[in-house]
């Protein structure tokens, strides 16, 4: 059996790097992989066996020009399945199913929207997509309760709705003993991930403890200029900034607590279990399965807009952190949790069993 993966790209994403250990991982079946835009941050960690095209497609040409393109690399593999990452391949799904007749599934990675920062074109794409839910996929998967629950409500299809968690085999629990407490947050810069109130956060804390603060993401190092005059020189020599990076678990192995506060779009945040993989407790908002990963490991922030119940979620890690016997019960939780609930062993026999279901 073949599978062709339609995505928007393999730039830096957590769709991108899901689909990067499905197709390393998957057994009983080829991959082909069909990127519409031409960013490879993933294709070096992709094994050989599976053939990529990259197809640098300009999303202002024709709906039509796209999907002939598509249409004449599909005719080329002759895949048995389709699965379409993201919204603009599950838009172009739609047509494909008029000239290459074979099994479509969709995959979902996203959960609520904010309209002050979703850009019109996308709510629109989502919205369509939900009238051709229910007779275009064979299945849709979601991989969280949040985003499966938020497109229930746009009217998508709940019949073929399966649930797959992103997973993860990684894991790293060996006690690190910094001389700081090293607090990361790992996020692209963007409205979503809310730095904002991270630094409103930083600015009430005591400034006299033993704090480091990594930040990581892609185009990070901006808000070095907009953020750093707010603190005091001393203060600012504890805070680093690094652009988005291939060698993300050298940072895990020195990193003590994670932060994401996001305002809203998490669906299942692969930093979060990430990070937890290597023994990280992490503190995150109430946004997506971002409570339901973390559980008993970590803390939640109810109110992400709070810059007091940030600051005071810290104060109360740092305070464990300096209780080594009730730290060490607090990052084996991390661990535990992931591999016991979502490990990519479980993830990648759910996508084998949905490929392999019987008409």
């Amino acid at each position: 059996m073949k599978v062709c993966h339609l995505i928007t790209s393999l730039g830096s994403g957590g769709a991108e790097r899901n689909l990067t250990k499905l197709v390393n991982n998957s057994g009983g079946y080829e991959n082909t992989i069909i990127s519409l835009k031409k960013n490879n941050f993933y294709s070096s960690a992709i094994k050989k066996k599976t053939k990529i095209y990259f197809l640098n497609l300009d999303y202002d040409l024709s709906i039509f020009f796209q999907i002939f393109k598509i249409i004449k690399i599909l005719k080329k593999e002759k895949p048995d399945k389709i699965m379409t990452w993201m919204y603009h391949p599950i838009f172009l799904s739609v047509f494909i199913k008029l000239f290459y007749k074979c099994e479509i599934f969709w995959n979902i990675r996203h959960s609520n929207f904010d309209v002050k920062f979703t850009k019109f074109k996308t709510i629109l794409l989502v919205l369509f997509c939900s009238l051709f839910s229910h007779f275009i996929p064979k299945k849709i998967v979601f991989n969280s309760e949040a985003s499966k629950r938020f497109h229930f409500k746009c009217f998508y299809s709940k019949k073929k709705a399966i649930l797959i968690y992103n997973g993860f085999n990684n894991f790293y629990s060996k006690k690190k003993n910094n001389p700081n407490f090293v607090i990361s947050f790992i996020g692209r810069n963007n409205p979503q991930k809310n730095h904002k109130v991270f630094f409103e956060a930083l600015s009430v804390l005591p400034k006299n403890l033993n704090f480091k603060f990594l930040l990581i993401g892609k185009n990070i190092p901006r808000l070095k200029k907009k953020y750093n005059p707010n603190f005091e020189k001393k203060f600012v020599s504890r805070i680093q900034y690094f652009d988005e990076r291939k060698d993300i678990y050298k940072f895990y192995k020195i990193i003590d607590l994670n932060i994401l506060p996001s305002t809203y779009g998490e669906s299942f945040s692969n930093v979060v279990a990430e990070s937890m993989c290597y023994g990280i407790p992490n503190i995150v908002s109430n946004v997506g399965d971002n409570k339901k990963i973390v559980k008993n490991s970590g803390l939640v922030l109810y109110d992400w807009s709070s810059k007091k119940e940030l600051s005071l979620k810290i104060l109360k890690m740092y305070k464990l952190w300096k209780i080594k016997k009730k730290w060490n019960i607090l990052t084996s939780r991390s661990v535990d949790r992931i591999r016991s609930k979502f490990s990519l062993k479980i993830t990648i026999k759910k996508y084998h069993k949905l490929f392999y279901l019987k008409k």
